[in-house]
């Protein structure tokens, strides 16, 4: 079981794979795969622009994982562009436990950030 929250600018609502996670901005950034416990998991996101809906290629990408009740973080991970506004990345969550995703969207000069709150189970 995989326990997922929308912390940031909007009021807070429940997330699931498949669900857009934000959607504030010039972006709109889709999870399409659940983190279900501690260990090694394949993420991927899709990216549109928020006004047209069109995938936004081309972009820098990146997740940072932590555990703010133990001041525990890990390193960035940066996701590739797969194409067609995906990007995708192996995203390490070390142990069981609350931890807070702040992930960032790039264009140049232009850059938006979310963080998905979630418990991953043992």
């Amino acid at each position: 079981m995989l326990v997922v929250w929308f912390a940031g600018a909007c009021t807070a609502e429940s997330v699931l794979s498949g669900q857009t996670v934000t959607h504030h901005g010039r972006w709109a950034v889709v999870i399409a795969d659940e983190l279900v416990d501690a260990g090694t998991h394949p993420v991927e996101l899709t990216v549109t622009e928020a006004d047209a809906g069109t995938p936004a290629d081309g972009l820098a990408v990146y997740l940072r994982p932590g555990m703010p009740d133990m001041s525990h973080l890990e390193p960035v991970t940066y996701l590739e562009g797969v194409g067609e506004g995906r990007y995708a990345a192996e995203l390490e969550l070390a142990m069981p436990g609350v931890w807070s995703l702040v992930g960032y969207v790039q264009d140049g000069d232009a850059a938006e950030s979310f963080t998905l709150v979630i418990e991953a189970l043992p």
